[in-house]
């Protein structure tokens, strides 16, 4: 008799937990959401991005972070410690303090992010949407000048970064503005370069910024004029 008794109270808590489980994809696939709201966050690769929830107070719950719309990240029944996490997140997710956080972001983390918090019995479901865009930071960029029979050709170019947009400026004193044009490549005759010494060309896009050194323009025309 006390053989069976210890054989009922080792399948109990799994049955409870099996229990937990059917209701949860009850909540998952009926409960209405309700609060959904959508934002944009701008990451670099290498941070980490936190996805905070609240739980309402004496509420059985379960919280789950959704990448585009059905990839689960991360399932947490706080009531049973069960704690799923996807195998291609396994080493990047924690979660403390009511805050899940995906560390070390890489550049295919980019996507929609849906935090989902589900109730057993009583208060509705609830869902935050984040759109989340991990860049590369550019890199210092480099400029190489062409001069060729009196046309002067400046390019510029970032060995690193993503959706890098390129600009040309001249370094202050430079009048009204020191903007000269947008794109990698300016080009210009030669004379017109010549006494300007202080264009730059700036990579950036939206979580990095990194601009050139002075560029001498006197060096190409001197060298043109000297050939000609």
């Amino acid at each position: 008799m006390k053989k069976s008794l210890y054989k009922i109270s080792l399948w109990i808590p799994s049955v409870n937990v099996f229990l937990h489980i059917i209701v949860y994809l009850f909540v998952r696939s009926h409960g209405q959401v309700l609060g959904v709201s959508d934002s944009t966050s701008y990451m670099k690769v290498g941070e980490s991005v936190q996805f905070p929830f609240t739980p309402i107070e004496n509420h059985n719950y379960k919280v789950e972070l959704v990448f585009n719309f059905s990839v689960v990240v991360v399932l947490w029944l706080p009531k049973i410690s069960f704690l799923q996490t996807h195998v291609h997140y396994k080493e990047r997710v924690n979660i403390q303090d009511n805050i899940i956080s995906l560390e070390r972001l890489q550049l295919s983390d980019s996507g929609f992010y849906d935090l989902n918090m589900g109730y057993f019995t009583g208060p509705q479901a609830q869902k935050k949407r984040l759109n989340l865009q991990v860049l590369e930071p550019v890199s210092k960029p480099s400029v190489t000048v062409d001069c060729q029979s009196g046309n002067l050709t400046l390019s510029c170019s970032s060995s690193e970064g993503s959706d890098v947009t390129y600009s040309w400026e001249i370094l202050p004193p430079c009048g009204n503005s020191c903007f000269v044009q947008q794109g990698s490549v300016m080009e210009m005759k030669v004379k017109d370069g010549k006494g300007k010494k202080n264009y730059t060309c700036t990579a950036q896009n939206i979580v990095s910024r990194e601009s050139s050194e002075p560029l001498d323009l006197d060096v190409c025309a001197h060298n043109v004029s000297g050939n000609t």
